[in-house]
């Protein structure tokens, strides 16, 4: 069968399509016809999934599929609505090769509890009938009637808002259109969807930008504040950064301890607190803003140009106020007695990017001395003692059972057009590695010191928390594991230390990002919260976010905390502070906010593939299977780096399986097997805008085998 644009342009309701990250419900392993087995009716309530193929799961708030709803048995409800269902024939018994294990009950749908609001993208259709709405998302219906008149032209591309559920009209499912955009606008017209769905703006208020505007260094400079500017700080950011919320200056300690070899590492922090008071126009923009978001064309920022880049920017060569944190540590990498938090003024020495301090650390000659020539020598020893203290602390949180998981993050490059020129993936020699490093370590080292400095005091706070992963998450993870030769023992009570070992033993091995990705949703999300629960991650007792008040509503609030104990404030005073604050309110809402901003960046980073691979139909790339699912094998591809589906059906003809616990999919009638890190040569079929993923077919003729990995023989 031909391959083409309106195959693969809207997905047809007979393909699987898969959950979405976060909420992916869980598949069992080899499919055998079911012996059914009839029960009694009960009643179940949770939030609906449905798939592209038109049928329903319903979920618990864990994101546990606990009942299958048929598409003919959806009684008017649609995807993530809130619904009362009745199940209608209990669990069945899977046979043969899931001994012991059952299935999902069949449920309909009794009741729409509630409706959610949504905003969808997808386009305007004229018909016979009147205005439909097509959406892109294949998860709800293909055709939702319009409410209100629609004058735009035939397949105009628009933003819509899903209406509440009607209980009169349970099978009417009907959209109010809220923004048009040009039929043909690039890219840049697909990304300005996206953020109008999500009520993502990179305008303020004209209340905020005339606050913003008001605040200069001058008048964040006043108080009492200890000068600093004697200290060696410089700031290490990326090249295309325009603010800079974070120096480091690494110097011996003073007296007896300097001669034990002891150092005293200083973070000085941009002081943005006192550039944004609780409760002003900025302050209540930046909460609702939560984080600022980062795309290929642009920047929505948390709070506005004027205090990001320039007032509350430690710039070069400037007196800056800030909050600045003393640690001292010793020889061998641990910390020694409490941390001194101070309001201060600094100077920043230099501005050096991750590239010129990689080059110094990693001794090549010409950027050496490039570099070398604007830095004093006062200041490239306090470097070169910076980058010894962050390879200590680097060791000590590893051997502690930190969880090193860094995988490979996409670098898009625009073609100056308005569309991609290449994506590839973020290459960096070691020595930039060692200068990323030589930051995380130190801001690490700050966050941990200023969360037990809070502590210590009694101080209300927003941290930073990480808690340990449901064990039958692990135990899953590990059945698969293990069948690639990693060995993970699951105990009662998760270790960090246990997983480090895992991660440890896949590194250089071809499967190893295709793994750990499988280890970081098999892990709770990372969140905010107003009590000290500990990061499981990084295996700390105690952790908070701090350095980054610039682009982080929690460091923002940890700040205005911090100036209240440094004021002297009393328990009572904190604690009304605290209220004021609405500590757990701002942790529940960054938490929300940090997860659309990640989900919006994943999914412009996919959208850029997609359009990339669009002007490429037809053409062949090297690749390595990074996933193995329903719809079929998932190819992440060594350049451009992108991920695209080999679906099911354009897999050569076989009756394939997919064993879940061995995370192998398996040709019934050939043998022939996929694994993860399984190299691949695929070829483009289409590339779909609208499903943000490009789709494959594998080609003929790869053979052999090496020790890296395999090479699938076709």
């Amino acid at each position: 069968m031909k391959r083409g644009g309106a195959r693969y342009g809207r997905q047809p309701r007979g393909r699987r399509r898969e959950a979405p990250a976060g909420r992916r419900p869980r598949e069992g392993g080899d499919r055998r016809r079911p012996a059914e087995t009839p029960g009694a009716s009960r009643g179940i309530t949770g939030e609906l999934f449905v798939t592209a193929a038109g049928d329903g799961l319903l979920l618990r708030d864990d994101g546990d599929a606990v009942a299958k709803v048929p598409g003919a048995a959806l009684g008017g409800a649609v995807h993530g609505d809130r619904v009362r269902v009745e199940v209608v024939r209990e669990a069945p018994v899977w046979t043969r090769y899931a001994r012991g294990r059952t299935g999902r009950p069949q449920a309909a749908v009794r009741e729409v509890l509630e409706r959610a609001p949504r905003r969808l993208t997808g386009r305007l259709r004229r018909t016979p009938g009147g205005p439909v709405f097509e959406p892109d998302d294949a998860k709800f219906p293909s055709r939702l009637a319009v409410d209100g008149t629609a004058e735009w032209a035939d397949g105009t591309p628009v933003v819509a808002a899903l209406r509440p559920f009607d209980p009169a009209a349970a099978e009417r499912v009907s959209v109010e259109v809220l923004a048009s955009f040009p039929a043909r606008g690039g890219i840049g017209m697909e990304i300005d969807r996206i953020l109008v769905r999500e009520g993502l703006s990179a305008g303020f208020p004209s209340d905020a930008e005339a606050q913003a505007a008001a605040v200069t260094p001058e008048s964040l400079l006043g108080g009492t504040r200890r000068d600093l500017c004697h200290l060696p700080f410089v700031t290490i950011d990326p090249e295309d950064a325009r603010d800079h919320d974070d120096a480091v200056a690494v110097v011996p300690a003073a007296g007896a301890a300097a001669d034990a070899g002891a150092v005293d590492a200083w973070v000085a922090i941009a002081d943005v607190g006192a550039a944004v008071p609780l409760g002003t126009p900025l302050d209540r923009e930046a909460r609702q803003r939560g984080v600022s978001v980062y795309l290929p064309d642009r920047v929505l920022r948390m709070l506005p140009d004027a205090p990001s880049a320039d007032a509350c920017s430690l710039r070069e060569a400037r007196e800056r106020a800030a909050l600045a944190v003393r640690i001292r540590v010793a020889e061998d990498g641990r910390t020694v007695g409490p941390a001194e938090v101070t309001r201060a003024v600094i100077r920043s020495r230099a501005y050096l990017t991750y590239g010129q301090v990689g080059a110094l650390l990693g001794g090549e000659v010409a950027a050496v001395a490039r570099t070398a020539a604007s830095l004093d020598a006062e200041t490239r020893d306090a470097l070169a003692r910076a980058h010894r203290l962050a390879q200590q602390l680097r060791a000590r949180r590893l051997a502690a059972g930190a969880l090193d998981l860094e995988l490979p993050e996409a670098l898009i490059l625009p073609d100056g057009a308005g569309g991609v020129a290449s994506i590839r993936a973020r290459a960096t020699t070691e020595g930039e590695r060692d200068a990323y490093h030589l930051i995380e370590e130190l801001m690490l080292l700050a966050n941990r010191a200023v969360a037990r400095w809070l502590l210590g005091r009694g101080a209300p706070a927003v941290f930073r928390v990480h808690e340990p992963p449901d064990e039958a998450e692990v135990r899953r993870f590990a059945m698969v594991a293990r069948h690639y030769g990693i060995p993970l023992r699951v105990e009662r009570g998760i270790r960090p230390g246990a997983l480090a070992d895992a991660l440890r033993a896949m590194h250089g091995r071809p499967f190893a990002g295709a793994l750990a990705s499988l280890l970081l949703r098999a892990l709770k999300q990372a969140r905010y919260a107003p009590d000290n629960l500990g990061h499981f991650g990084l295996a700390f007792r105690e952790y908070l976010h701090f350095t980054s008040p610039i682009r982080r509503y929690p460091d923002l609030v940890v700040h205005r905390l911090v100036g209240a104990v440094l004021d002297g404030a009393t328990p009572g005073e904190l604690e009304a502070l605290g209220e004021r604050e609405d500590v757990a309110g701002a942790a529940a809402t960054s938490s929300a906010r940090e997860r659309r901003a990640m989900l919006v960046e994943r999914e412009v980073v996919d959208l850029c593939g997609a359009w990339l691979l669009r002007g490429r139909i037809g053409e062949e790339f090297e690749g390595r299977v990074a996933g193995l699912a329903a719809p079929g094998v998932f190819v992440r591809l060594q350049e451009p780096f992108v991920e695209g589906l080999v679906a099911l059906e354009d897999l050569p003809a076989d009756e394939w399986r997919l064993h879940a616990d061995e995370l192998r999919l398996v040709g019934a009638a050939t043998g022939r097997s996929f694994r993860l890190g399984d190299e691949l040569r695929v070829r483009v079929l289409d590339a779909s805008l609208a499903r943000r993923r490009a789709f494959f077919a594998l080609v003929e003729g790869r053979s052999g085998r090496r020790r890296a990995g395999r090479t699938v023989r076709f």
